[in-house]
């Protein structure tokens, strides 16, 4: 029998990176520290510079109030902070940070250095550490502020390394952090460069509608509503896109409280059922930015060690507020949320190719188009028998009939019974399906006139981890001037007008994963949304030989029985169960 183990307590170097691993999980989760310590020292501007996605080097440089000889000297010590001075502070907090693990867990995982000079003093300070432990502090020349370099990042805990994902991943990541403050901050300059290329400026804004305006496109920003509501001392202000404008991704969903960036299931899921509610579409295509002010008292930031969570004292009146505030702005609906007279056209909009949903593919005006892609854009042109019905056994008797229901079921009668098929479903099947089938040779048609879009500085960095993905599946997006990006090329099954939400689906899906052991899996879950965007709608009408093609290809498939999201294609009433509703049992 092994005996127990003796209890100790850790070394104070051992404690500092436990306590990195919970606080410093990504260069991202060190880049907000540094940048959340920066606003709470007054910056007006700050600029980060980033080496290999931040594990090569973070160096977040500001002009706020600086920090003494002696202060910087205790910046290193746990626990050691100017934000709080007794419990009671803890609920009242009204800073950024306030617990004093950053810069220790930072330092602990890294090679550190510090530049700082307090406002007014005649000389700043050097501090040097590595891994944990102040190498030398000695006097230096530098501006009034503070300038931080945090260097080969997780060196002293190199397995740490292995869970990161890729290079753009990570630099993704890094821009989220640094957007999100910004956004936050709207009196915040901000800069982010990565290997000396500016990927980000942001002068200081006066109120948060100019922050977005600098920040995202002119169009989608000019299609925002705004949201204002307040009760007592709690009130609730930003925009929210109106229903089907919005786009996917959390650059395009932001919640603040005081300030403050965070995630919290509350307001969200309020926000689910109040877009559901209202418009019957799916919340994850609704974009929303807003803005909670309330009583520091009230709300307990200390929950989650990066500082992402909060708890409300009285989640049910945000939970109204927030509901309400949304749901009069898009009662309203407003035709201009944001003052748009800064925007001025700079040229008309790039004409839109249009591929059919249904009938015979676009196709140039050259060579005819070979068969399988004559088919790949829908079920017009194809008129064949009903082939028997997918199930999960073989050997089922053939469909008798298939007719539509509502507009999105088509409905079929078999000996056995009665069959629903939903028609996006089973469509989504058979194109994921194809797609997949078809990738290495990235089947797709080039458009006539090439569609732009703009992305963020977090959704170009993973258009480099989706490009070649997306390349596989016949889209092909290149470069155009900063932040915009043009798509040249789109598979056939694809409409114009959709090109756009699937890239970014497919972006916001990449900032998820982009390590190599994943690519396979991005390329499956990217099939899948270029599926959903190319298949066809709900309240589509079908002729009878397109329900008829629909079904027999829907039988063809490895899986008929689900769609690639796992929502069934098809469901079955049988006889049985008629029989009992007719109590004939």
């Amino acid at each position: 029998m092994t005996p127990a183990a003796r209890i100790r307590i850790l070394p104070e170097e051992t404690v500092n990176r436990v306590a990195a691993g919970e606080v410093v999980e990504r260069p991202a989760a060190a880049l907000k520290e540094l940048i959340e310590n920066s606003i709470d020292a007054g910056a007006a501007n700050l600029a980060v510079d980033l080496e290999r996605a931040g594990k090569g080097l973070i160096r977040v440089v500001d002009d706020g109030a600086g920090m003494s000889h002696d202060d910087l000297l205790l910046a290193l010590e746990r626990h050691a902070t100017s934000k709080i001075l007794a419990v009671e502070d803890l609920s009242r907090v009204a800073t950024f940070g306030f617990r004093g693990e950053a810069l220790p867990s930072i330092a602990a995982v890294s090679r550190l250095r510090i530049e700082s000079r307090a406002r007014g003093a005649g000389e700043g300070t050097r501090l040097v550490a590595d891994g944990g432990r102040i190498v030398r502090v000695e006097p230096c020349g530098c501006p009034e502020g503070t300038a931080i370099e945090a260097r080969d990042l997780f060196h002293t805990v190199p397995a740490r390394l292995k869970f990161l994902r890729s290079d753009a991943t990570e630099l993704g990541h890094c821009l989220q952090v640094a957007s999100r403050l910004a956004l936050a901050c709207p009196q915040l300059g901000v800069t982010v460069r990565h290997g000396g290329r500016e990927l980000l400026r942001l002068a200081p804004a006066a109120d948060a509608g100019a922050r977005l305006r600098g920040y995202l496109d002119r169009e989608f920003v000019s299609g925002l509503l705004p949201v204002r509501g307040s009760s007592g001392p709690l009130a609730v202000s930003g925009f929210v896109s109106r229903p089907g404008a919005g786009r996917p991704g959390a650059d395009y969903q932001q919640l603040f409280v005081n300030a403050r960036p965070v995630r919290d299931a509350v307001v969200a899921q309020e926000l689910r059922e109040t877009f559901r509610d209202l418009f019957r579409q799916d919340p994850a295509g609704c974009s929303y930015f807003l803005w909670i002010s309330i009583p520091p008292e009230a709300v307990d930031v200390n929950v989650h060690p990066t500082k992402r969570e909060v708890r409300f004292r009285d989640p049910g009146a945000v939970r109204s507020l927030v509901a309400e505030g949304v749901r009069e702005a898009l009662r309203l609906d407003r035709s201009a949320a944001i003052p748009t007279a800064a925007f001025q056209p700079s040229g008309a909009s790039a004409p839109r190719v249009t591929f059919p949903a249904l009938g015979t593919s676009a196709a140039p005006p050259a060579a005819p188009l070979p068969a399988e892609v004559r088919e790949a854009g829908g079920y017009a042109a194809m008129s064949q028998p009903p082939l028997p019905l997918p199930a999960e056994e073989r050997g089922r008797p053939a469909v008798a009939a298939a007719n539509q229901l509502f507009g999105t079921y088509l409905v079929c009668v078999e000996p056995g019974g009665l069959v629903l098929v939903d028609q996006h479903a089973a469509h989504e099947r058979i194109l994921y399906e194809r797609f997949l089938a078809r990738a290495a040779g990235g089947l797709s048609q080039r458009m006539l006139e090439p569609l732009l879009i703009e992305l963020t500085p977090a959704e170009e960095s993973a258009a480099e981890t989706a490009r070649p993905v997306l390349e596989s599946l016949g889209v092909s997006l290149e470069p155009f001037g900063p932040r915009s990006w043009r798509v040249v090329s789109l598979p056939p099954e694809l409409d114009a007008a959709a090109a756009a939400p699937f890239i970014r689906e497919s972006l916001a899906a990449a900032l998820e994963g982009g390590a190599a052991p994943r690519v396979e899996e991005f390329r499956h879950r990217a099939a899948a949304l270029l599926a959903c965007h190319a298949a066809i709608r709900a309240n589509r009408r079908l002729a009878p030989d397109e329900t008829a093609a629909l079904i027999a290809d829907l039988a063809r498939t490895g899986n008929p029985g689900a769609c690639p999201h796992g929502r069934p294609t098809s469901i079955t009433i049988d006889r049985a169960e008629i029989e009992r509703r007719f109590k004939r049992t």
